[in-house]
Formats: C-alpha cells, sequence, structure tokens
C-alpha cells in the first residue's frame, strides 16, 4: 500500500524525499548522514531512502536532475518507483521565512 501521508511522521518523510529527489545538492551530507533508514516509518519510504544513501551523495551532485531521480528508481524496488516519479515531481510547498527582531 502506498505510504499514509495524513500520518505527519509519514508525511515529514516524503517531504524529505522530495527534497532528496528533487534537490540533492541542497541537503548537506553531514545532516543526510544523521538520518537512519529506519526512522522512516513506511516501508516505502525507507526502501527509496536506502536507494538514495545507497548510490551517494557524489552521484546526486554528478548527475542530472533526471538522471538522478532515473539512477534512483534503478537502485530501489521495482514496487516503489511509482513513488519515486510522484516525489520527484510534486510541488515543494515552502512557508516564509519567520524574522524575529
Amino acid at each position: 500500500p502506498p505510504p499514509d501521508l495524513s500520518v505527519p511522521a509519514v508525511a515529514l518523510a516524503a517531504q524529505l524525499l522530495q527534497l532528496l529527489l528533487q534537490y540533492p545538492r541542497l541537503v548537506p551530507a553531514g545532516d543526510l548522514a544523521a538520518v537512519q533508514a529506519s526512522s522512516f516509518a513506511a516501508p516505502t519510504h525507507r526502501a527509496i531512502f536506502e536507494a538514495i544513501v545507497g548510490l551517494g551523495r557524489d552521484v546526486a551532485v554528478a548527475d542530472s536532475a533526471a538522471g538522478w531521480v532515473r539512477d534512483v528508481g534503478v537502485a530501489a524496488p521495482e514496487e516503489v518507483r511509482p513513488v519515486i516519479v510522484a516525489l520527484s515531481l510534486r510541488v515543494v510547498v515552502t512557508t516564509p521565512a519567520v524574522v524575529c527582531e
């Protein structure tokens, strides 16, 4: 079954995966290293994360955006590939920064 995005932790994991698929260069390597695959509640998300980590940051930085998503799809189990495509196409929602003075 697809991940249940109504669960806050699962929705947050989906947002992280969106960033890792769409903007892998923006996530510092040290921050990514602090994330454990076991942190992902949804098995689909865990498999995608493991594929991303398995490929490594060097591949993400060297690859084109389309090539990176393709490489993650090839590295991931076939059954999660539709979710990879969906995450790579979903609009990343941002909120304005709050500045405290």
